[in-house]
């Protein structure tokens, strides 16, 4: 599991934080927008089962409540159907309902978000005037602690730090890190400049980075008493 913390780099938090995807072939999805276009109940259905894991995952990821994963998965199916005429088949059904749960998770979030952004200082790494870190293990230590620790400890320590973080920053974070979108589509989806947005995801994945080195070098001192 490597923790991206370097704008520059392609790398992505560990693909096992991702939903695994199901094999849904072309002729499905076919048949499936026919049903849905032609407002069958059978689609209807249909479309919950195949892509309602994807659309609980992703709500909630991006979503702190399991009352408001519940709401917005009923509210994206419900924007599914209403916008579905719209679907130009640019790109898979798939990658087209991810994008429609992530609009309706950023809504659900911008109408209990507080204007002002929340700071993020406390939660990043501590430097002398030399530019040495003070206050964690470094990387080395912590992927030693990581290697006797089991996997998915580690990804739910990952997870539980992702959660954490303001919504500002966790939003960016999940958008480039764990959802795949370049910085330039994370930019226009949050709707902020693009040099305002690789600042703010540069700060999300220093502080994400601290703070798993945090947990980690806590779960390792257990580890090996």
């Amino acid at each position: 599991m490597t923790v991206v913390t370097n704008e520059t780099t392609d790398a992505t938090i560990s693909e096992r934080l991702v939903t695994r995807r199901e094999s849904v072939t072309p002729e499905a999805d076919e048949a499936l927008l026919h049903s849905l276009k032609n407002r069958e109940d059978c689609g209807y259905e249909a479309l919950v089962r195949t892509h309602g894991p994807l659309v609980l995952a992703i709500a909630r990821r991006y979503l702190r409540s399991e009352a408001d994963a519940a709401d917005c998965f009923q509210d994206t199916f419900v924007a599914i159907l209403n916008s579905i005429d719209n679907f130009k088949q640019r790109s898979s059904l798939r990658h087209w309902i991810r994008g429609v749960t992530i609009n309706q998770c950023l809504m659900k979030i911008r109408t209990r978000q507080r204007r002002r952004e929340d700071s993020i200082e406390h939660m990043l790494p501590i430097f002398n005037d030399k530019g040495k870190r003070l206050d964690v293990a470094g990387p080395s230590d912590i992927m030693a602690i990581a290697d006797t620790i089991d996997s998915v400890r580690v990804q739910k320590t990952v997870r539980s730090c992702i959660d954490e973080l303001p919504y500002d920053y966790r939003t960016v974070l999940l958008l480039r890190d764990i959802d795949g979108y370049s910085t330039s589509e994370a930019a226009d989806i949050i709707g902020i400049q693009l040099s305002a947005t690789k600042t703010r995801l540069h700060r999300a994945r220093a502080a994400l980075k601290k703070s798993v080195e945090q947990r980690m070098e806590v779960i390792g001192s257990h580890v090996n008493v």
